[in-house]
């Protein structure tokens, strides 16, 4: 148990995958046998969109919205309700895996490169 160290993608840029290096942003190097959750602790809100290999961890929908993705939000408004993308802190302590259906949960864990 503990924390895991972040790294900035672009001080990495020439080790990493490029596609990884182009979005930029952090990262944190785990085993393939370790998983991991993410703890938030704050006394002010705020809504955190937590994105993981381009997938938003918490509704399960690619970053970058495609045909299916529109339609789905397209329905949902209609039917008076939304797609929660972001979790709120102080509200929410923890996540622990990214959204694959609705009600289930994978957790993370690592993944080779």
């Amino acid at each position: 148990m503990g924390t895991f160290p972040l790294y900035s993608v672009a001080a990495f840029k020439e080790k990493l995958p490029t596609p990884m290096a182009a979005k930029g942003g952090l990262f944190l190097q785990i085993y393939q046998r370790e998983a991991m959750w993410t703890s938030f602790k704050s006394s002010n809100k705020f809504a955190i969109k937590v994105l993981v290999g381009g997938t938003n961890a918490v509704s399960g929908e690619p970053e970058v919205g495609n045909a299916a993705t529109k339609l789905r939000r397209l329905n949902l408004i209609a039917n008076k309700n939304s797609i929660q993308d972001y979790v709120v802190t102080p509200d929410q302590l923890w996540l622990d895996g990214i959204a694959s259906k609705e009600g289930r949960v994978r957790q993370f864990v690592a993944m080779p490169l």
